[in-house]
């Protein structure tokens, strides 16, 4: 646990380049999804496609997806999904992650 500021997000983002593996993040809103593939994008040399993000304003297509991110009200919904929610669903609950970032828990 870090202070506000201390760069916990950098951590996570340098956690998941030096695992190398499948990332998924899960994050509290839309917000922190968006800063999350920004710092992403920032700190890693991870592509833009690579980076997919999976939330009721963004449901980037999963192919080629090493790094997902998302929020966890989109993970933990329960009623009827679109069909496009549905298949990112499918997607992320097919794969074996190498890394889970749980963000503000």
């Amino acid at each position: 646990v870090l202070p506000c500021g201390a760069g916990k997000t950098l951590v996570g983002v340098t956690a998941a380049c030096t695992v190398g593996k499948s990332v998924l993040v899960l994050c509290t809103s839309g917000v922190a999804v968006e800063q999350w593939r920004s710092q992403f994008r920032m700190w890693s040399t991870a592509k833009s496609k690579t980076i997919c993000r999976f939330t009721s304003d963004a449901k980037d297509k999963p192919v080629g997806c090493s790094i997902a991110i998302s929020t966890y009200s989109m993970v933990s919904h329960t009623q009827k999904r679109s069909w496009e929610s549905e298949k990112v669903m499918e997607f992320l609950q097919s794969r074996e992650w190498g890394l889970m970032i749980l963000d503000e828990v």
